[in-house]
């Protein structure tokens, strides 16, 4: 009885000891375990930051894409206005030039049935 008591003892004592050893590696796995969850929290907290930094970024790309649109429009409005001007100033040109040459036309009294190409003024644009 005596050695089944001892080796009892020595079966006891061992799993004792891979208890220990058991709740010791437990343990260090808990605090990794917490260290990691606190670093994933900080993790998200930062990407949080970072898709807010990039929400805003892109929020202000899209107004200033409106912006330079707007701007791309009202630039061939202006560009659609200026070759109108520009055809009213040369049409304006052509009708005074006529003009002036039927008035001295008249002042000398002739009535030319075809003008002169030499008395024409080229059309500048």
């Amino acid at each position: 009885m005596g050695v089944e008591l001892y080796a009892a003892q020595q079966t006891l004592s061992r799993l004792q000891t891979q208890l220990e050893t058991t709740e010791s590696e437990k343990s260090t796995l808990a605090a990794k375990r917490s260290q990691i969850e606190t670093d994933l929290e900080r993790l998200q907290e930062w990407q949080e930051t970072r898709q807010e930094d990039a929400d805003s970024k892109k929020r202000s790309a899209d107004d200033k894409q409106r912006q330079l649109n707007s701007l791309n429009v009202t630039l061939t409005q202006l560009e659609t206005q200026r070759e109108g001007l520009r055809l009213d100033v040369s049409k304006t040109k052509q009708e005074t030039f006529a003009a002036e040459k039927e008035s001295k036309v008249l002042e000398k009294g002739t009535s030319p049935r075809f003008p002169n190409p030499a008395d024409c003024l080229p059309i500048q644009y």
